[in-house]
């Protein structure tokens, strides 16, 4: 069974938290990690919005570097000898994203994450 961990992307923040605890606080969510932690808001009434913190699941896998692999990164393969980059997201099928780790399966295991969506959006800039 794979170990289920989390980290948090702070919208407004540009903080990543490693998560070591998830809460809801009278101001939201909440997530904690080492040394420092940031809050959510949400809207009273049946709907629940979050619109300040970005949750990532770790995938259960590791690079070739054994860094952790979640949600949201960006790992660098090499696709039959030309380097392409994927970023990690769950989908149950395929959806023809070119830029996609599907199911957190394939080529993860000989790649190397290089980043993620949020921190460094400019990896996934075509030049």
């Amino acid at each position: 069974m794979r170990e289920i961990k989390f980290r948090a992307w702070g919208v407004k923040s540009r903080v990543m938290v490693s998560v070591a605890e998830l809460s809801w606080t009278m101001g939201g969510l909440r997530a904690a990690g080492p040394g420092c932690y940031i809050e959510g808001s949400y809207q009273d009434g049946d709907h629940v919005k979050d619109d300040n913190i970005i949750l990532m699941q770790y995938t259960g896998l590791k690079d070739k570097n054994g860094k952790e692999i979640y949600e949201g990164d960006i790992v660098l393969i090499d696709y039959y000898g030309t380097p392409r980059k994927l970023v990690v997201r769950w989908e149950d099928e395929s959806s023809g994203d070119s830029n996609l780790l599907v199911g957190f399966s394939g080529a993860y295991e000989h790649g190397e994450v290089i980043g993620n969506i949020y921190e460094s959006p400019e990896l996934l800039e075509q030049k």
